[in-house]
């Protein structure tokens, strides 16, 4: 008997975490990670009733959610396109000269 408990628990383990949310996945149009993350918050707050209940809720979540928020796509034009870099400045011997003389901690040495 208790082998037969031990297999059914790993076995409904590895059902809930693995196999579970990638048929809902496919079968609810949901991510597997958005699967998976609801059903570890249903367990989590409302025990083995809020894992089975998880799936369905988020399922018509999202869908209510899709129906009433709007997204937009990014239509690829020239207005969306990122300008090329500026060429680097090109500096003399002395700006160069200068520039360094300031950078060091005593000053300039003579």
């Amino acid at each position: 008997a208790i082998i037969v408990l031990v297999y059914i628990l790993i076995y409904q383990q590895i059902e809930n975490y693995l196999l579970s949310p990638r048929v809902t996945a496919h079968t609810m149009e949901l991510h597997p990670a958005v699967a998976f993350g609801s059903v570890i918050a249903g367990a989590s707050l409302f025990g083995a009733t809020g894992a089975f209940l998880a799936l369905p809720a988020t399922a018509t979540l999202q869908s209510a959610l899709s129906v009433y928020v709007r997204r937009h796509e990014v239509v690829e034009s020239e207005l969306t396109e990122e300008p090329p870099p500026p060429p680097p400045k090109k500096e003399g011997w002395a700006i160069r000269l200068a520039n360094r003389a300031r950078r060091t901690p005593n000053g300039p040495t003579t």
